[in-house]
Order: C-alpha cells, then structure tokens, then sequence
C-alpha cells in the first residue's frame, strides 16, 4: 500500500493503521515526512506570499510617506516625534517612534508592517513576526540604509523563498517527530493497561498514522485561514483517541488455560 492510500485509508480506518505495525521503520518516517510538509504547506504558501507582496515596492513608499530616522542602541529616534500611517499594498505601515503602539497592539490587525521605538513588527493574515532592534547592537541604521536593504531583498527574493521553505519544513518536521514520539510514549500506557504485546517500534508507527486526521484537518483549516479554539488540546485529543481505537483492532495475546 503505498504513502498516499495509507494517508486517505489512516483518516478513518484504525483497522488499517492497526495492520501498519508490521512495516519495517523506513516508511513510517517517510510517512512523518509526508504528514510534515502537509502541516506546513499553508504557512509555507501563505508567508511567502505575503513577503512578496510586502516587499515588492516598499522601499518606495516608505521613501515617501515616512519621515527621516535613526536606529541606534535599540531605539527607533526621529525629529517628526509622532505617529505616522501609511498604506502599502494590503499592508498598513505604522511608524511610531514615540512607542504609542506595541507589538501586542498590532498582533490582532490583519496585514501590518511596524516600524516601532524598539522593534520591527511584521503581521500578515494575522501572523505575527518580529525582530528586536537590540539584534543590531550598536549598529546606527538609518532611513536610507532600510530602504536599500529593501531593494536588495526584493532581487534576492527567488533566493531567500526557497530558503525560508525549506525551513518551515524542517521546523515542521521536528515539532511531527517529536509529537510522533510523545504519542507513542502514551501508546505504552495504554498498551499495558489493554493488554497488548507489541514494542516501541510497533507504537511509534501506529502512532505516526494517528496522527493523520488531526494533522489533514488543521491543515485544512490553516488553508482557508481559520481559526480554531483549544486547538491544542483537540490536537491531542484527537491523537489519543484515534491511537486507543487502533488499539483496540489489535489482538491481545491469548491466556494458556490453567489445568483443573
């Protein structure tokens, strides 16, 4: 059976994933893979998207609409001490030397760009990304300076997608296998209290196809940008209960029968 038919058959079959304990490790890794590039697929999509979309011409504007300033020892400083919006694209520049605004305060805002007093805030489709200007140490950067560093990101952007795909895979993968693992973990509690032989390697591969409905389903709702309440805890909830019915599939051996 090959990784796409145990994808299809794993959302609803426990008895499928149950006869899954028999396959050599190889393919169930193969399998997390496959499950980690399903989870991160929509993120992958979504951030390159909106960092094409952000930078392509940003410079311009922010050469236009906002006022000179300074990055130094980690404060933004500008002589125009006030607020200043601008629009980019979809995007909303806020510049706000004064720190009216935090990142707390943008996190809820749909597609915004902040160049705050001590950080730089990226929001898009309400994701939040940002990065302290104490990264920078002493390094005095100024209006002219971000611009170009703009320009240059813009070229090297066929370069730095890729980059940033390969990363969100590999972040994706980790935080698969790491799950995996737990589950399975949890597959030895169960097993003892169901009665069930089977060994580490046999509960990490059911408890890689287990994770399949929870994993298509907030994939799913992560493609069409929908936010789900206590998705963590039905997360789990879902993993478990879908490892305790391919339990369940899973024969107990059988008790020798006392003489008389």
């Amino acid at each position: 059976m090959n990784l796409f038919v145990l994808l299809f058959k794993s959302i609803y079959s426990p008895k499928t994933i149950a006869l899954t304990r028999f396959q050599k490790i190889g393919k169930p890794i193969l399998y997390g893979f496959l499950l980690a590039f399903l989870a991160a697929l929509p993120n992958c999509i979504y951030l390159n998207l909106a960092i094409v979309n952000a930078i392509n011409g940003l410079d311009q504007t922010i050469n236009e609409k906002i006022p000179e300033f300074t990055i130094h020892n980690g404060t933004l400083k500008s002589e125009e001490n006030a607020v200043v919006k601008a629009k980019h694209d979809q995007y909303t520049i806020i510049f706000d030397p004064k720190g009216t605004f935090t990142r707390d305060d943008l996190k809820w805002q749909e597609n915004v760009i902040g160049i705050l007093s001590n950080e730089f805030v990226f929001v898009s489709n309400g994701t939040m990304q940002q990065l302290e200007y104490n990264f920078f140490q002493e390094t005095e950067i100024t209006k002219e300076d971000l611009t170009s560093a703009i320009k240059q990101l813009s070229e090297v952007a066929p370069i730095i997608i890729p980059v940033i795909s390969v990363t969100l895979f590999a972040m994706s993968a980790t935080s698969k296998f790491v799950e995996i693992t737990f589950l399975a973990i949890v597959g030895l509690l169960f097993k003892k209290r169901m009665g069930k032989r089977l060994n580490f390697k046999q509960l990490w591969t059911i408890s890689a196809y287990s994770v399949t409905l929870a994993t298509v389903f907030f994939a799913i709702m992560n493609f069409f940008l929908i936010d789900i309440s206590f998705a963590l805890y039905i997360n789990w909830f879902v993993h478990i209960t879908v490892l305790y019915l391919v339990l369940k599939e899973i024969p107990s051996p059988k008790q020798p029968i006392k003489a008389a």
